[in-house]
């Protein structure tokens, strides 16, 4: 037991070693362009480079090593990113947009948009093809697919600034592991409305073991356990190293619980207690300094046992919230809020709960136990909140949990380095295959059944098929596939992404005309379908604009797997 204990700190110790640059020196990488990684974030965004054997994140003209997903459109479409954009918090707050991650690649009407609506401070709109769309004015309105866009520019021209004169052309991108093939497609367009030629996205957790460096072949039968809270996503990843290839073995998301649900918990609980907070009583400017004020208290209370809130009432009886980690003003009559970190905890409870579970759920998946997980790696700004910590803790007391590298610049540090791996001529056909599909793909069936064609965890890029269906009804000239993504064994509760018509089938009988369906994933995760029969053929790929689905109630119609 004592030399297996030994085995396991020298290994560890050899972990941290490959984070220096000296043992980035081993890879000896070339890479023949500028290699750039971004980490694109709910709240804040990160942009690194590979430099002489080492990545560096990018600093702002502010001095910081980030930059607040934050856009401001004046009155004459000019953008301001990042802090520049508070300068219309006071004049107009609603032009200023933000959760465009949260938005991106999905519908007006979906439910994950309608609950976020009461906490968000800009306006928004159904357009033509039913995509959420910022309202700046009554005749300026943008996409989130354009606003992401802006971030992205923003951080390429700082990564330019600090590589010189060669241009960027190509970029690795990470995306939240759950992320539908939609959404992917939206990112990659949102990539290249900012001029970036040539885009590589990866998950977010394989930019976190890229960035510790269990790509190295050293590292064999090694269960890695990732768990990644960012401002608007959730992701946890249980990946095997086996001969220096990452195998995802199990996986559990949500693309809407991260930092910022924290946040909103924490106004929802100050607009029931004090009414006079409530968005429809203040102005939105108030609203976007109680969501700040929100947002500081949850990190200052992970730091301090106990914190202040106080509530300032000024002249035209507008309300001003702030933190005082220090004091509280004595001369001042004012409603106060003290709040202990229990206190704060379960306020906040059923988000904690909500991230234990996905834990529980990707170790149920690899049948592992806490003990089987050889290495603990926190990525994300929001799992340096001590509630995550606690928890985690709970689920794994044992362990150490591993923050070698910072959790909010992991995720762009593990990007740059796999950029420079793949803009290296010698290198990028050596390295391991870093995707793997998160949300299994099937088609739609009669009697709302779901037939799983490409299951989760598969790695990609990847085809599947020729799978063989049949016509239902007698004389039947179209056949329609449906194409899921999702784990349930009804239909209607996946998320519908594709529908690929055939038509021109001849007319015969039920059952006598056969078709089948080809389905491939390339290596960014963009699918292509393929249908033939009775002579037909009809291609089709998703795209981030293409026109709204149907809805489930008519499906099924057409179509019968044999």
């Amino acid at each position: 037991m004592g030399k297996f204990c030994r085995q396991k700190k020298f290994l560890k110790l050899e972990i941290l070693a490959l984070m220096s640059a000296e043992n980035l020196e081993r890879f000896k990488l070339n890479p023949t362009r500028p290699a750039v990684g971004i980490h694109l974030g709910t709240t804040n965004s990160f942009v690194g480079c590979f430099n002489n054997n080492n990545v560096e994140i990018v600093i702002t003209l502010f001095g910081k090593r980030k930059v607040s997903s934050h856009v401001f459109y004046n009155d004459n479409g000019v953008c301001m990113i990042g802090e520049q954009s508070y300068v219309g918090l006071k004049t107009s707050p609603n032009r200023i947009v933000y959760d465009s991650k949260r938005i991106i690649g999905l519908k007006y009407d979906d439910n994950i948009v309608n609950r976020n609506k009461p906490f968000w401070t800009f306006n928004l709109a159904k357009s033509g093809n039913n995509r959420p769309v910022y309202v700046i004015d009554k005749n300026h309105q943008v996409s989130p697919e354009e606003v992401t866009s802006e971030i992205l520019k923003e951080l390429i021209k700082m990564a330019q600034g600090y590589i010189g004169k060669e241009k960027i052309k190509s970029a690795v991108i990470t995306v939240p592991d759950h992320f539908l093939v939609g959404q992917k497609e939206a990112t990659i367009h949102a990539a290249t409305l900012a001029g970036i030629e040539h885009v590589k996205v990866i998950t977010e957790s394989t930019a976190v073991a890229f960035a510790y460096g269990f790509d190295h072949k050293r590292f064999d039968e090694y269960n890695l356990f990732i768990f990644r809270l960012g401002g608007g996503t959730c992701d946890v990843t249980i990946i095997k190293i086996d001969n220096g290839e990452f195998i995802v073995i199990g996986h559990a998301g949500d693309t809407q619980l991260g930092g910022r649900d924290y946040d909103n918990c924490l106004m929802h609980y100050f607009d029931e207690k004090y009414p006079q907070l409530r968005v429809n009583e203040i102005i939105k400017s108030e609203r976007m300094r109680l969501r700040k004020a929100c947002e500081n208290f949850k990190i200052a209370i992970s730091e301090r046992r106990f914190v202040t809130l106080v509530f300032v009432k000024l002249p035209k009886k507008q309300l001003y919230f702030r933190i005082d980690l220090d004091y509280v003003l004595p001369d001042l009559e004012l409603p106060e809020e003290d709040l202990t970190y229990k206190e704060y905890k379960e306020i906040v409870v059923h988000l904690t709960r909500r991230c234990r579970k996905l834990c529980l759920d990707a170790l149920e998946e690899t049948q592992l136990t806490a003990d089987d997980i050889d290495e603990i790696l926190l990525a994300g700004g929001s799992s340096k909140m001590r509630v995550i910590k606690d928890m985690l803790k709970e689920i794994f007391p044992t362990k150490e949990l591993s923050e070698a590298i910072n959790p909010d610049e992991v995720l762009a540090y593990g990007a740059t380095l796999r950029a420079a791996q793949l803009l290296d001529p010698e290198k990028s056909k050596t390295f391991c295959n870093d995707r793997a599909l998160s949300n299994g793909i099937g088609v739609s069936m009669v009697g709302n059944r779901y037939h799983y064609l490409i299951k989760r965890n598969t790695p990609i890029p990847t085809k599947f098929g020729p799978e063989i269906y049949s016509t239902v009804y007698n004389n039947q000239t179209v056949m329609n596939f449906y194409i899921c993504q999702g784990e349930r064994l009804s239909a209607d509760k996946n998320y519908l992404i594709m529908d690929v018509e055939l038509q021109g089938l001849p007319k015969k009988r039920a059952e006598k005309v056969k078709a089948t369906l080809e389905l491939e994933l390339d290596g960014n995760g963009f699918l292509t379908a393929v249908a033939r029969g009775g002579g037909k053929e009809v291609t089709k790929q998703l795209t981030a604009y293409a026109p709204p689905l149907i809805g489930f109630k008519i499906l099924n119609k057409w179509m019968l797997f044999v």
